[in-house]
């Protein structure tokens, strides 16, 4: 079941946050990128335009948010209420420019499912790879022009 986002809006983007922002409450809304459950603990690493932050659900925070991150999963669209947190000693990740924050969420919203489902009959599934459609394209050409494009174009 998919939760309405009502007058929620975002505080920051994904990308922005740093150890500075460390006990400010925020609102996050984004893609879920990556998701690790951990038993009590899930991990969403929530995207937009700007990088990623990663969230923690934890059970004892919040049950109700932990229970819609485990039906949580890749490309859904969330919006996540929580307070930013400098990580543990150890536990900064000098990968990304958000790697010594995490947020600890107090509510999660399940805005959308994922976009793109498994392929069946759909047009959209149909290229595979690049080649495959650079094959179609080339031969779309040559029936409307009667030869191969000149490849120095």
């Amino acid at each position: 079941m998919l939760d309405f986002l009502g007058s929620l809006q975002r505080t920051h983007m994904c990308g922005e946050l740093r150890a500075e922002q460390d006990g400010q409450p925020v609102v996050l809304m984004g893609w879920v990128n990556r998701r690790r459950d951990h038993g009590n603990l899930i991990f969403l690493d929530v995207r937009d335009r700007t990088g990623i932050t990663q969230v923690v659900l934890d059970k004892e925070v919040s049950n109700e948010a932990h229970a819609k991150a485990e039906a949580a999963r890749s490309e859904y669209v969330v919006a996540v209420k929580g307070k930013v947190r400098r990580r543990g000693t150890g536990l900064d990740n000098p990968n990304m420019p958000t790697g010594q924050i995490e947020v600890v969420a107090s509510e999660l919203l399940l805005l959308n499912e994922m976009f793109f489902k498994a392929c069946h009959d759909d047009l959209a599934c149909r290229y595979q790879s690049v080649e495959e459609l650079q094959h179609d394209l080339m031969r779309l050409y040559d029936q409307l022009y009667g030869g191969v494009p000149d490849a120095r174009l």
